[in-house]
């Protein structure tokens, strides 16, 4: 029989590991994997001919969403690795859920930095994730000049910010 979803894992919680899914042609749905709360290691999927078509994220459980749910979740401390799965899906997991030729991406700025250096696409992203303790009021700030929709979620998270104005109120 031919396996087309990774389930009956309710009970996983913890990884300290590698999980390995390979060379499965009729699996599509790998929503198994979101009980987890940790996962130390590497998690390897490849040459699932059916699994991982890349298309918007409108629920954490389809496809590779459910990594990229995992991720932004802080549940993976490790790396994923991803090849030869179905037509036209990622190889990187940072890009799961964005379409090819989108110029409204989400981004995730951890560092000053990467606000300072800061050079979206368009003036208009998905999701945008702020964290780092070297991010403050006035790099927050900064960032109003530079996008002017956020389609999405923002969440702003382990910063030195203590005041949102200035940004949410340009920032729509």
């Amino acid at each position: 029989e031919k396996l087309e979803a990774i389930d009956g894992l309710k009970n996983l919680y913890f990884v300290n590991g590698t999980i390995t899914i390979s060379d499965n042609p009729e699996l599509k749905d790998i929503s198994g994997l979101l009980n987890l709360k940790v996962f130390k290691g590497s998690l390897s999927i490849s040459g699932n001919a059916s699994l991982g078509e890349n298309l918007p994220c409108a629920s954490h459980d389809q496809g590779f969403c459910v990594l990229k749910y995992l991720m932004e979740s802080g549940v993976v401390d490790g790396t994923i690795l991803l090849s030869n799965n179905a037509p036209g899906s990622v190889n990187d997991p940072a890009l799961i859920g964005q379409t090819p030729g989108s110029d409204i991406i989400s981004y995730t700025l951890a560092s000053a930095s990467d606000i300072e250096n800061f050079n979206p696409l368009s003036d208009t992203v998905q999701d945008l994730r702020i964290s780092g303790s070297g991010i403050t009021d006035q790099l927050l700030g900064s960032l109003s000049s530079k996008i002017v929709w956020a389609k999405g979620t923002v969440t702003i998270e382990n910063t030195n910010i203590s005041n949102t104005e200035g940004f949410f109120d340009r920032v729509y």
